[in-house]
């Protein structure tokens, strides 16, 4: 098809006929997805925005530090930030929407995968992810959150009320929309450095990982609008919900679970996710006991199966961790045992507020106040 069309238009010609094969063969993988796997249908490109076309062609030069592509001889010259040793397999040029242009190079190096570590209590780690924190580990350790979009917030918004006084298609308008996008760009930057730095560490001191999957799409997600029964729209909630959603997608909690998936298989570490719906944050990794009682505005309370007193994140990290080795190990989860029961002599307020819970009928915990 190609041929043909390159036949018929000259233009074509002027292009390497690589791309337009690879470019076909993209678009072919997208109608698969879209009929056997049900996802988006295929769009087109616009012309701005970020820009990107493969090669499989290609050849580079360290020494002269240029890269070698069909129809230009000459070569680009290109700052390579490391060497690399292997076949090629595909090259990707791209360009931002800050005006920046990247290569991506595909290769081979033949290097099998390292074996996996072996499976131990010590050397393994739970993770939940949050907003507050970024990330808490079942070690008691507690990433705060850097929120680089909400530090950035108010010099975007006056940036765009810059942009929004120009006229469009004027040199003003180019160049204030260029300046927008190379702070957007240094917030993506930003996020992408810190995951990559926070996820290279973990993969790095822990063998095992074990994380609960989460639905991101879902959390993120628009209210479902509400209606009576003359068809009035009811209040949904949707304006206290949309902070919500921008500090999920700041958090960038897909990318840092990419990351350390892919890096555990580099090092030959354990990556495991235990299901969506476990109730982490709510059940005891002391004794088992489910918290029914435990809302969102919670952020301590104690276990009235064992007494065991509990940092809402920590134990849900604590939870995941003990699920995650059970189920690599093809085990079913049982919890290690009771808690001694001291920590319910260190408040009166604990004390009877866990009478008062077991007078409550099928209630097996009680969110106390220890202030």
């Amino acid at each position: 098809e190609v041929k043909l069309l390159r036949k018929e238009f000259d233009w074509m010609k002027e292009i390497n006929c690589d791309s337009q094969h690879l470019t076909l063969l993209n678009l072919d993988k997208a109608y698969v997805k879209f009929f056997k796997e049900k996802k988006g249908f295929p769009k087109y490109k616009s012309k701005r925005g970020s820009q990107s076309f493969q090669l499989s062609q290609s050849e580079v030069n360290f020494n002269k530090g240029k890269l070698f592509i069909p129809k230009l001889e000459s070569g680009i010259k290109t700052v390579f930030h490391r060497k690399f040793k292997g076949i090629i397999k595909t090259t990707t040029i791209s360009r931002t929407p800050a005006g920046k242009y990247f290569v991506s190079i595909l290769t081979d190096n033949g290097l099998a995968l390292q074996e996996k570590k072996p499976i131990n209590k010590e050397s393994a780690v739970g993770m939940d992810l949050g907003l507050n924190h970024f990330a808490i580990l079942s070690d008691g350790t507690k990433i705060d959150s850097p929120r680089f979009l909400r530090k950035s917030q108010a010099k975007l918004k006056w940036m765009g009320k810059k942009l929004s006084r120009k006229q469009k298609g004027s040199n003003r308008f180019r160049r204030s929309v260029n300046r927008l996008a190379k702070q957007h760009a240094k917030i993506a930057n930003q996020r992408s450095n810190f995951i990559h730095n926070l996820s290279a560490k973990i993969t790095d001191k822990y063998d095992t990982i074990c994380r609960e999957k989460l639905n991101v799409k879902g959390m993120s997600a628009k209210c479902k609008p509400k209606q009576d029964e003359k068809g009035k729209y009811l209040p949904n909630r949707q304006s206290q919900k949309r902070g919500l959603n921008k500090s999920i997608a700041d958090a960038g909690w897909g990318m840092f679970v990419n990351q350390n998936e892919y890096k555990s298989k580099w090092k030959g570490k354990n990556f495991v996710q235990i299901g969506t719906f476990e109730r982490s944050s709510k059940e005891c990794n002391v004794c088992g006991t489910i918290n029914n009682l435990l809302a969102l505005k919670d952020r301590e309370w104690i276990c009235t199966g064992c007494g065991t007193w509990h940092d809402r994140d920590e134990n849900a990290a604590k939870v995941i961790e003990n699920k995650g080795i059970s189920k690599i190990k093809g085990q079913v989860y049982r919890p290690s045992g009771r808690g001694d029961g001291s920590q319910l002599q260190s408040s009166k307020g604990v004390v009877s507020s866990i009478k008062e819970a077991s007078k409550t009928e099928n209630s097996l915990y009680q969110i106390c106040d220890t202030s």
